[in-house]
């Protein structure tokens, strides 16, 4: 029966091993070689594709966000959606259009409203009044048109 343990004065640096039966040194085989390469390829592969993934997040979180004035927003019919739909924005949420510029709804759940209450349904139109506050519209009414 062989045992493998490391080559005499080689400090197993060699990738080879010791033969104890047969008190030889074998170099590593062909097999185990290719095996080393490709688990050091797939590693460096899989590093690669992360920090590409990586970087093309930080590029979209850099991309500059138009906020509007804090504005008190009379009563009149806005168009609504979630923000998955909306070019610039990509994320799921509830959004109103005030002055051509689309604003997160910021109390949603108040108004009795889910978390994404338009979701992959496109534009719905709203009777609201509120205010827009720090880039948010905050409302004081809301009614959605049928």
């Amino acid at each position: 029966m062989n045992s493998r343990g490391k080559c005499p004065g080689t400090n197993g640096l060699t990738g080879g091993y010791h033969d104890q039966t047969r008190q030889v040194c074998l170099a590593p085989t062909n097999q185990e070689n290719t095996m080393k390469t490709l688990l050091y390829f797939g590693l460096a592969l899989f590093l690669a594709a992360c920090s590409v993934e990586m970087n093309s997040d930080e590029t979209q979180a850099q991309e500059p966000v138009t906020i509007i004035e804090d504005i008190a927003v009379e009563t009149g019919i806005h168009n609504v959606q979630c923000g998955c739909t909306i070019d610039g924005i990509g994320k799921c949420g509830n959004y109103i259009e005030i002055a051509d510029q689309f604003v997160v709804i910021e109390n949603s759940e108040e108004l009795g409203l889910g978390a994404m209450e338009w979701c992959k349904h496109g534009p719905a139109q709203a009777e609201a009044a509120g205010e827009v506050k720090n880039g948010k519209f905050i409302a004081a009414s809301l009614v959605v048109q049928e």
